[in-house]
């Protein structure tokens, strides 16, 4: 598939498509239908690098598509993942500001299907690591999405959905951390609520907040952050209550190397002077611990 006849033709293609982007929807067909190979993953990336980014934004859908089906399947070869990620990250070059929510609205509605949301969570680890343009304004949206699979998700896929977590958490500004306490609560809560329908009685845990190595990492400092940086006594409130939350539905495994990390901040808040429904959301959590 990558001979040297159909590297000469990719290479006509693009400076065909550099001189006529409009071209691009009559050869769609023959360059994105599944099942992908290597050299047509990796001619994704390089046919997006010439295009004007404003026909690759009204273009990225049939673009990345067969991207992330590849990178969803689990029968995927590694060589073939590979080239696929090095496509996918010539793509996300290539998005300029304008592109950022159709892309981050694409990548979203890919968690509504657990079983076929690995591709979506490996894109986003690529794109928190390459864009070029701030994001931080759909970081919301990527930890509600992230977290809405943690209940559902199984084995690699569940890990890559909380490795994408992960890697949309680390890229916040220390000094933007608060502001995210309260989607990231309700993203908890949805997962907790999703985990209760599944079960009838019984301990209720959330998978994402248990299974993963050092699973809270991806999302204490948010909470952290909240309870001792926050401007408003809301939002320590609520950051306190979202502990809380947070425990209830992690393991004592999972939650003990953490302890000191909670605990500590919470009982120095306590012997602040907060309003008193701060405290009181803080002593429940200390109940809960």
């Amino acid at each position: 598939a990558g001979s040297a006849t159909s590297q000469r033709s990719l290479e006509g293609l693009c400076v065909m498509l550099r001189v006529r982007p409009r071209i691009l929807s009559d050869i769609m067909g023959e360059i994105d239908f599944l099942p992908l190979s290597e050299f047509r993953a990796e001619a994704l990336g390089e046919i997006a690098s010439v295009l004007p980014p404003s026909y690759l934004h009204q273009h990225l859908k049939g673009v990345i598509k067969p991207l992330l089906a590849t990178l969803s399947s689990s029968d995927t070869e590694e060589s073939l993942v590979k080239a696929s990620l090095v496509g996918t990250e010539s793509i996300v070059r290539c998005i300029d500001e304008d592109g950022l929510y159709e892309l981050i609205t694409i990548l979203c509605r890919e968690f509504d299907d657990p079983e076929l949301c690995m591709g979506a969570a490996r894109i986003i680890q690529t794109f928190c690591s390459t864009a070029k343009w701030n994001f931080q304004p759909y970081v919301g949206q990527l930890i509600t999405a992230s977290i809405s699979v943690f209940s559902n998700a199984e084995g690699e896929c569940l890990q890559g959905c909380w490795n994408a977590l992960a890697a949309v958490t680390r890229s916040i500004p220390k000094e933007d951390a608060p502001k995210h306490v309260r989607v990231l609560k309700d993203a908890v809560i949805s997962a907790k609520e999703r985990e209760r329908r599944k079960r009838h009685g019984g301990e209720i845990l959330v998978a994402g907040f248990c299974k993963p190595p050092k699973a809270l990492s991806a999302v204490l400092p948010i909470y952290l952050a909240g309870l001792l940086q926050a401007s408003s006594a809301e939002i320590r409130e609520l950051a306190a209550e979202g502990l809380g939350e947070l425990i209830e539905v992690t393991t004592l495994a999972t939650l003990k190397p953490s302890l000191a990390q909670i605990t500590g901040p919470l009982i120095r808040i306590l012997g602040d002077r907060f309003p008193w429904h701060v405290k009181l959301a803080i002593l429940c959590t200390l109940g809960i611990l």
